[in-house]
């Protein structure tokens, strides 16, 4: 009985150690709408665009430093938000969320632009995140959104991990881009920068929740407490 005391106990240690981190990180000031024809404007006060003029497509680009993780963490949870201020008309498509490779560089660029059906450079992250007849305000990702960008920050995370181990930060690029390409339109969804207001409510958020990657005695010893916990419950029963 000793034995399987002393092991609930190394469990209770070892699942306090594993214990969620939660935060909140929101886009810098590097947010940018990217155009087709290679114009990056991240000093916008008012609107980042995605939608069109004329036959220009225009991006909405998020940008977020990404936290410099031990090597033995990761994210177990994450839900991006955007403020949607209006649009242009009514749209005839919807903007789809992308999440982009990662950079040792702040700086959006004329290739983050996108517009049209999947985009076989960049990770889907959700399909129809804002459609014609969605409502303004604050917009956030659904669950399969969710588990989307929970895939792709720790796809970035890893990918990210030397150049983070030299010093450098790492920033990730949550893009919205019209669903389709067209010509002689004039309709945009608006989206709020980080530079409209010093209320972050209305700036882009990354919220998350990150946790301890157990190493493979941790997990047999887990494993081995809930064994123990299982048979000491029968016994008292």
């Amino acid at each position: 009985m000793k034995k399987l005391y002393k092991i609930l106990i190394s469990a209770s240690a070892l699942l306090a150690m594993l214990q969620l981190q939660a935060a909140t990180i929101y886009t810098l000031t590097d947010d940018a709408e990217v155009s087709s024809t290679g114009n990056v404007d991240s000093t916008a006060s008012d609107y980042l665009y995605a939608g069109f003029s004329g036959s220009t497509s225009f991006s909405a680009v998020f940008v977020f430093a990404l936290p410099d993780l031990p090597s033995n963490e990761m994210f177990t949870s994450a839900d991006f938000s955007a403020n949607l201020q209006g649009r242009t008309s009514t749209p005839s498509y919807n903007g789809d969320l992308y999440g982009l490779d990662y950079r040792t560089s702040s700086s959006a660029l004329a290739g983050d632009a996108y517009s049209g059906a999947l985009d076989a450079n960049a990770t889907l992250v959700q399909d129809n995140y804002v459609t014609p007849t969605i409502s303004t305000g604050t917009k956030s990702t659904d669950a399969t959104g969710d588990a989307n960008l929970l895939s792709y920050l720790n796809a970035q995370l890893t990918a990210s991990a030397t150049d983070r181990g030299n010093g450098d930060t790492a920033y990730v690029f949550i893009r919205v881009n019209a669903d389709k390409t067209l010509s002689n339109n004039y309709t945009r969804y608006h989206f709020r920068p980080r530079e409209y207001s010093a209320n972050s409510y209305y700036w882009g958020e990354l919220q998350y929740q990150t946790a301890a990657i157990p190493e493979a005695g941790t997990l047999s010893l887990l494993v081995v407490s809930g064994i123990a916990l299982v048979l000491f419950r029968r016994k008292r029963g």
